[in-house]
């Protein structure tokens, strides 16, 4: 990821050009380490800062989000120094990922008073602070303290910039005029500069000419470079301000924060829930181990039933052959199969206390034992894959669940015994939670988890509504509601099938549709579970830009 020092100062230029002087109207915490500060400037506009480790970040966003009831510790001091308060200055630091917000607003006596919001996007070791006017900390997310490095998160405590090597801000050309490139040094840059990630480095350092010159007048012209791009590399994408690694398939955006947008469409939610919902994640993960354990287990006693499944065979050749055995009965007897083409010798193990008919029935009884086992075999195999599917499909919708969508999983976890009820936890209002995207006038309804699937589905769609799924894989259930839908809206639907499926990142998901009329739920089955019939099915192409815009006009 390429949120270094360089995408940080583009993005305090978006900033300083559509929030400065802007209000804060309120502030809520969506985590114990993501906020949005929803502001106004003419219009209403939401700022998101995020401090988690794996994607710490600050940009405008136009997706919505549930908040919380309850605010947490430190969202209520922002709130008491910060809402009603207007943003005067945004500023980098040194370059580096780190951005101070001066902010003007009155204490309870009226008196003007000066704050700083200071966020340091700095992977694992990312941290939101305020500050008053004297560089005193009111509070952090993180406190830390480091006597090594002299430095405290403490509230009261002076602050102090993260520690960092000593190196040049790459835009007071002055300081490095005497500078000479090591061309040797594959980070060189890295190591002389604040704010060059390693994108930006091999940039200038993979160039024939000098990487130093080149580098500084990249600088000088800075303004210059001002084209958001995802950065498609495969199946992996990156992003920067620039398109800095030339591919005809990457996405160019007309904001960094729309860029962020969809970068995190996907990321920001996955990564939301196993903060806040981490039982809930790690049931799933474990029960779906235990679940791939035990088809292993049941494949390898089917394939040692299989195995003895000679029996009956046995006991057809000893009768067969009663007429070889008089008085004595050996413990072992070979016999050729005569039921083979091959005439091949078979050992039989006998019991030579008993008679060769009693011998014969105790393998039609071994037979009937070991046919029973491999019919149960076969049904708690056919169960088990039933439940990995199962699994697989929940595995897929908390990934991508609201916060609503997670306790509707939750409760469907309850209800089939899987997790047991919290007595303490207060019952919520049920709303319909299940997303409704208005296109070309027509509603196309959307579930999200398997109880959303089933109110679409089961109990809301007429007869003769379309009905969308991605193709033998976990995914939501999509339903138009019209019976007359035009080609264009019956695409659209197709495409939110793919994309809310399991599939979602690829190009391509095949999607099948059918009427309602040949939806049938299995009788028995977990919710969710359906079986359809005379479905057509089409290779859908997943336009994520379009989904993307399409959820926010429907938020």
């Amino acid at each position: 990821m390429a949120f270094d020092g360089f995408f940080v100062r583009k993005l305090v230029e978006e900033f300083n050009e559509s929030i400065l002087y802007s209000r804060i109207n309120k502030i809520n915490n969506l985590s114990n380490d993501e906020f949005i500060f929803s502001i106004r400037k003419g219009k209403n506009l939401k700022l998101y800062v995020s401090a988690n480790s794996s994607a710490s970040r600050i940009q405008l966003t136009n997706n919505s989000y549930e908040n919380p009831q309850t605010p947490s510790n430190f969202c209520s001091v922002l709130r008491k120094y910060l809402m009603g308060g207007i943003i005067e200055e945004i500023n980098q630091i040194n370059n580096d990922r780190i951005i101070k917000f001066k902010i003007k607003n009155f204490d309870e006596l009226g008196y003007e008073k000066y704050y700083f919001l200071i966020t340091e996007l700095m992977g694992k070791h990312s941290n939101i602070i305020l500050t008053n006017s004297d560089n005193i900390i009111i509070e952090s997310l993180k406190n830390s303290y480091s006597l090594e490095f002299s430095r405290s998160t403490i509230s009261n405590m002076e602050y102090v910039l993260p520690p960092t090597v000593k190196k040049y801000n790459p835009f007071n050309f002055s300081e490095y005029s005497d500078l000479i490139c090591d061309k040797n040094d594959k980070k060189f840059l890295i190591k002389n500069f604040y704010g060059v990630s390693s994108v930006l480095n091999n940039y200038f350092l993979n160039r024939e000419e000098d990487a130093l010159e080149s580098f500084r007048e990249f600088c000088k012209n800075f303004s210059s470079y001002n084209e958001p791009t995802l950065l498609k590399n495969g199946n992996k994408n990156d992003f920067y301000y620039f398109d800095i690694i030339s591919n005809k398939d990457n996405i160019k955006f007309d904001s960094l924060s729309r860029l962020l947008d969809f970068y995190y469409m996907d990321i920001q939610k996955e990564s939301s829930n196993k903060n806040t919902e981490k039982e809930l994640f790690n049931f799933i993960k474990n029960k779906l181990s235990r679940l791939n354990k035990k088809i292993k287990i049941l494949n390898k006693e089917l394939l040692e039933a299989k195995e003895k499944d000679d029996f009956k065979l046995k006991g057809q050749l000893l009768i067969s052959n009663i007429y070889l055995f008089k008085n004595n009965i050996p413990e072992v007897v070979t016999l050729q199969n005569f039921y083979s083409e091959n005439l091949e010798d078979i050992s039989i193990e006998l019991d030579p206390n008993i008679s060769i008919e009693k011998n014969s029935e105790k393998y039609f009884e071994l037979y009937k034992k070991n046919k029973r086992t491999i019919e149960n075999l076969y049904e708690q195999i056919d169960i088990t894959k039933k439940d990995i599917s199962y699994f697989e499909t929940l595995s897929f919708q908390i990934e991508n669940a609201g916060k609503t969508d997670l306790l509707e999983i939750k409760e469907e976890l309850i209800n089939s015994g899987y997790l047991k009820k919290d007595k303490n936890k207060k019952s919520t209002k049920k709303k319909n939670n299940y997303l409704i995207i208005k296109y070309n006038g027509i509603d196309i309804y959307v579930g999200k988890n398997n109880i959303q699937n089933d109110t679409i589905t089961n109990k809301l769609a007429r007869r003769d509504y379309l009905w969308f799924h991605a193709k033998d894989i976990p995914g939501s259930h999509v339903v138009i509601f019209d019976n007359n839908p035009d080609e264009e809206t019956k695409r659209v639907a197709s495409m939110l099938a793919g994309y809310f499926s399991k599939f979602k990142n690829e190009n391509y998901v095949s999607v099948d549709s059918t009427l309602i009329k040949n939806v049938k739920k299995i009788s028995g089955a977990k919710p969710g579970m359906v079986t359809y019939t005379d479905q057509k099915t089409v290779k859908q192409k997943i336009d994520k830009i379009f989904i993307n815009e399409l959820l926010v006009k429907n938020n």
